[in-house]
C-alpha cells in the first residue's frame, strides 16, 4: 500500500511540473513574432526559458529523489521503566500429612488443588489392618523389653565378674611383689657372705708373709751360724802373724773355705726351702681365690636374675590388673531396643489414634492439596501421603526478570499483578526479595508477598514494576537516537544556502545517553539543545551531511 500511495505522489508531481511548463510556453507564443524579427533578443529570452525550465525540472527531481524527514525538538521527560514478567503463585509453606507405613488406604477423599479446612478428613485406612499393625507393635514392644532386660542382666554378671578378676589380679600382684621381694633378698644376702669369703681371703694372704715357719726359722738359724763361723775363720786368718808358717796359714785359709761352703749349702738349703713353700702358696691361693671369685659371680648372677624374675613378675601382674581393669566393650542393646522401643511406641500411638477415629486421617490446618502420594487400594509408605500448602502462612507470587531488567526491580517496588484467568488486578503491593537463581546465572528471581485472599494458590499472574527517574531536560524519541561502533548519535535538521534557494541538509551530532527505555532516551546537555530539529524518521535511509527535505 505504501508503494502505490508514492507511485501515486510521484505522478501527481510530474503532472503538476507539465502543466507549470505547458502553461510557461502557452503564454510566450505571442513574443514568438518579436523573437523572430529580433534574433540576438530571440536568443537571450530563450536561455532564460531554458533555465527556468531546468530548475523547475531539477526541483521535480530532487522531490524523488531527497529523503523526505520528520523531525522532532528535544524536550524535558521522567524515563519509566516497566519491567513485566509472568509468575504463579505460591504458597509460603508446605505441610507434610505422615502416617505409618504398609496401610492399607480404602479411601482418598480429596483431589490435588482441592482447599480443605481444619479436620476435613483426608483419607481413609482399612481397620483390619489397622488392628493387626496394633497388634505386632505391641508384640514387638514386649518383645524389645524382654531383649532389653536380659542384656541388662548379662551386663550385671559381667560387671560382677570383672571385679571378681581386677580383686585376683591385684591379690597376686602383691604375692608376685613378696615372693620377688623374698628370693632377691635371699641371694643378696648370698652374694654378700661369698663377696665376705673373697675379702677374708685377701686379708689372710696379705698378713700371711709376717711369720715363718719352724723349719724357716731353723734354716735361717743355720745360716747365721754358718756366717758365724765365717766371720770367725776368717778373723783368724788375718790374725795370722807374718811369722805363721804355710801349714798354719793353710789351715786357717781351708777353714774359711770350709766356712764359706758350709754357708753357701745352708743359705742353698734355705732358699730352695723357701721357694718351694712360695710356690706351693702361691697355688694354693689362686686356687682358692679363682674359686671364691667364681662364687661370687654365681651369687651376684643369682641376685639379678632373682631381681629380674621379680620385676616380670610384677609386670605381669600389672598386665593382668589393667586386663581386668580394662573398659568392657560397648554394649548399646540397651539404648537400641530403648530407640526402637520409643519408636515403635510412637508409630504406636499414632496407630492407635487413627484407630480411635476409626481409620480417618485429617487436615491439621486450612490448606490446598498439592500433591497426593497415595491411591485408594494401594499402600501407604515411608513418605508423606498428603502434602498441603498451608494458607494460614500465606502466599507469595514469584517470577523471574533477566539481570538487565534486575536494574530497575528492588525489594520495596511498587508491583501490579493481573490474574491471566479473569483479569484480577491487584495494586499497591511491593517486593518482597531479588535473588540470583540458583540454576541460571543470567536470572534473578523475584517474590511479592501477596495479602490474604488475594490470589489462589497455583494461579498464574502477569507481573509489571514501573520505576521512574528524575526529570532531564534533554530528551528525544527513541528513534531518533542511532548508534555506531559503541557511540550514540542523533542527526540534526540544518538549512543552507545554495544557487537554487535554501536547502536542508543532516548533520551528525554525537551524544552521551544518560538513561533510555523503549520509548525515550535522555541526553547530556550540551550536544544539542531542545532549539534543535532532530530528524525522527524518513522515507529512505538519511546520511550524515546528505541533503533532506521536509515532510
Amino acid at each position: 500500500m505504501e508503494k502505490v500511495h508514492r507511485e501515486k505522489g510521484v505522478v501527481g508531481k510530474m503532472r503538476i511540473v507539465l502543466n507549470k511548463m505547458k502553461t510557461f510556453f502557452e503564454g510566450i507564443k505571442p513574443a514568438a513574432g518579436f523573437l523572430e524579427k529580433n534574433h540576438l533578443a530571440g536568443a537571450f529570452v530563450l536561455f532564460l526559458c531554458m533555465m527556468l525550465g531546468f530548475t523547475v525540472i531539477s526541483r521535480a527531481a530532487a522531490s524523488f529523489t531527497v529523503p523526505q524527514v520528520t523531525v522532532v525538538k528535544p524536550a524535558a521527560k521522567v524515563i519509566e521503566h516497566r519491567v513485566s514478567a509472568d509468575g504463579k503463585v505460591e504458597q509460603n509453606l508446605e505441610r507434610a500429612v505422615f502416617t505409618e507405613k504398609n496401610q492399607i488406604v480404602e479411601q482418598v477423599c480429596v483431589r490435588e488443588g482441592q482447599q480443605v479446612a481444619a479436620q476435613d478428613v483426608l483419607f481413609t485406612l482399612n481397620l483390619d489392618q489397622l488392628k493387626k499393625s496394633v497388634e505386632d507393635l505391641k508384640k514387638e514392644i514386649e518383645k524389645l523389653q524382654l531383649g532389653s532386660q536380659d542384656a541388662l542382666s548379662d551386663a550385671q554378671v559381667a560387671a560382677r565378674q570383672k571385679e571378681n578378676a581386677s580383686a585376683r589380679a591385684r591379690e597376686d600382684y602383691n604375692t608376685a611383689a613378696q615372693s620377688g621381694d623374698q628370693a632377691a633378698a635371699f641371694a643378696l644376702e648370698e652374694l654378700n657372705r661369698a663377696e665376705d669369703s673373697l675379702n677374708q681371703f685377701y686379708n689372710r694372704t696379705a698378713s700371711a708373709g709376717e711369720g715363718e715357719d719352724a723349719l724357716l726359722q731353723q734354716l735361717n738359724q743355720e745360716c747365721e751360724k754358718k756366717a758365724e763361723a765365717l766371720s770367725d775363720a776368717q778373723a783368724a786368718l788375718s790374725q795370722l802373724s807374718s811369722d805363721a808358717t804355710q801349714e798354719e796359714r793353710d789351715a786357717c785359709e781351708g777353714q774359711v773355705s770350709d766356712a764359706q761352703g758350709d754357708l753357701s749349702q745352708a743359705q742353698a738349703a734355705r732358699e730352695a726351702y723357701q721357694q718351694q713353700k712360695d710356690a706351693q702358696a702361691q697355688t694354693d691361693m689362686d686356687t682358692q681365690e679363682a674359686q671364691l671369685k667364681a662364687d661370687v659371680a654365681a651369687k651376684k648372677y643369682a641376685y639379678e636374675e632373682a631381681l629380674r624374675t621379680r620385676e616380670k613378675s610384677l609386670v605381669a601382674a600389672k598386665r593382668a590388673i589393667q586386663d581386668a581393669d580394662a573398659a568392657s566393650a560397648s554394649d548399646s542393646t540397651v539404648t537400641s531396643n530403648q530407640l526402637d522401643i520409643d519408636t515403635k511406641q510412637k508409630a504406636l500411638e499414632e496407630l492407635q489414634k487413627v484407630l480411635d477415629q476409626e481409620g480417618k486421617v485429617t487436615a491439621g490446618t486450612d490448606g490446598v492439596v498439592t500433591k497426593l502420594n497415595i491411591e485408594t487400594g494401594g499402600l501407604t509408605a515411608e513418605t508423606s501421603a498428603v502434602t498441603l500448602a498451608d494458607l494460614s502462612s500465606g502466599t507469595t507470587f514469584t517470577a523471574q526478570i533477566t539481570k538487565e531488567d534486575g536494574k530497575y526491580v528492588s525489594t520495596g517496588s511498587e508491583v501490579t499483578l493481573k490474574s491471566s484467568v479473569g483479569g484480577q488486578e491487584v495494586k499497591g503491593l511491593q517486593v518482597t526479595s531479588v535473588l540470583p537463581d540458583e540454576k541460571e546465572e543470567t536470572l534473578l528471581d523475584v517474590t511479592v508477598a501477596l495479602p490474604p485472599g488475594s490470589l489462589s494458590i497455583g494461579t498464574t499472574a502477569s507481573m509489571v514494576v514501573s520505576q521512574k527517574s528524575q526529570s532531564y531536560p534533554v530528551c528525544i524519541p527513541i528513534q531518533a537516537l542511532h548508534q555506531d561502533h559503541n557511540q550514540y548519535y542523533v542527526l540534526i535538521l540544518q538549512e543552507q544556502e545554495g544557487v537554487l534557494g535554501t536547502a536542508y541538509i543532516s548533520k551528525r551530532m554525537e551524544v552521551t545517553v544518560l538513561e533510555k527505555n523503549t520509548e525515550y532516551a535522555a541526553l547530556q546537555e550540551g550536544s544539542i539543545t531542545t532549539a534543535n530539529d532532530v530528524i525522527q524518521s524518513a522515507d529512505r535511509e538519511v546520511s550524515a551531511g546528505g541533503t533532506v527535505r521536509l515532510a
